[in-house]
């Protein structure tokens, strides 16, 4: 008896050691955090792209609340109006088209001239657009778009931006996608640019090692923002229909309106909030153990283990997940 009263008493004590262990383990972890990040009790400024909604707009105000001096870039006086009138935004905003070298040397500048010796913490390229459709139904100019925004806008903020980086052996945040990784069919142009976005990461992150700068990779799976506005997207696929051949015309039309309503579905279907992105792009500046990729979302363990498959076994995955807009006939009279 005075045996099993003995073990009763030894899971006690095993459970409470371990409960307290993880406890302090969880606050070590924490204090590390902290203490081990080498800018800590310094004004943390920081740069964050495309910031008129959206993911933008979240990440300006969540750094603001962790106590860093944010410089929101904006491509409309709409989204500049919006931050300067919120009352939780106290830091600077103003138009910056990433696109236009003018805009990001200005902001070069004027961060330059507000951060003085200090330098730029972290830089969050966040400034993108979402284009769906068909290659081969898109114009050049409309692939260009994409890129222009998506990809070079990024490369062209970042190399404004390194020598205000290396002041501070900061980092850069580049806003990918899980399209960054995968293909999506009929999201051609957009996955592409954010292929060349991971590329040009890992390359960049090479590079910058050598002078403290790191460099991190945030990977949604899939939250609805301005960015996949239903209707806007059915707008542009119709748009490029209407353009195309009376071949193409003819094999694809009777299924399009089908296809479109079923794409509008599932775009409804993806969850609203930002709250997960904002929180990894938080953690990838401000800790001091920030890791090199996120994938945060939506069933984001799915994409990470097709990331590493065969891309056959994600295109039949693709298949019988997307909608797939097929031809009444194929190009040789067959249904």
């Amino acid at each position: 008896m005075h045996f099993v009263d003995f073990l009763e008493d030894y899971r006690l004590v095993a459970i409470f050691t371990v409960i307290c262990t993880a406890i302090i383990w969880h606050n070590l972890k924490l204090l590390a955090n902290v203490l081990g990040n080498s800018h800590y009790g310094k004004t943390k400024y920081v740069l964050v792209t495309g910031c008129d909604s959206g993911f933008g707009l979240a990440i300006a105000l969540d750094l603001v609340e962790s106590k860093c001096e944010v410089f929101a870039g904006c491509l409309t006086q709409e989204g500049v109006d919006r931050l300067e009138k919120n009352k939780d935004f106290d830091g600077f905003a103003f138009l910056m088209d990433v696109t236009k070298n003018e805009d990001v040397e200005n902001a070069r500048k004027f961060i330059e001239e507000k951060t003085g010796n200090d330098g730029l913490y972290a830089v969050v390229n966040n400034a993108g657009i979402q284009r769906l459709g068909r290659i081969s139904w898109q114009s050049m100019e409309d692939l260009e778009k994409v890129m222009d925004v998506n990809f070079w806008g990024m490369a062209r903020t970042t190399k404004a931006m390194l020598p205000l980086l290396t002041k501070t052996k900061g980092r850069i945040v580049n806003m990918s996608s899980s399209a960054g990784t995968l293909p999506f069919s009929y999201a051609g142009c957009y996955t592409i640019s954010k292929h060349a976005i991971e590329a040009f990461s890992y390359c960049l992150m090479e590079e910058v090692v050598h002078e403290g700068i790191s460099v991190h990779i945030i990977r949604p799976t899939g939250q609805k923002t301005n960015i996949i506005n239903p209707e806007i997207q059915r707008k542009q696929w119709e748009d490029d229909f209407n353009k195309q051949s009376d071949d193409i015309k003819q094999r694809y039309g009777p299924n399009l309106t089908k296809y479109l309503n079923n794409l509008v579905k599932k775009i409804n279907l993806v969850p609203e909030g930002t709250a997960q992105v904002v929180s990894k792009v938080n953690h990838a500046i401000m800790s001091s153990n920030p890791h090199i990729t996120y994938t945060v979302g939506p069933y984001s363990w799915i994409y990470k283990i097709l990331a590493c498959l065969p891309v056959s076994y994600y295109q039949s995955f693709a298949y019988s997940i997307f909608p797939q807009l097929e031809p009444i006939v194929d190009r040789f009279g067959r249904r």
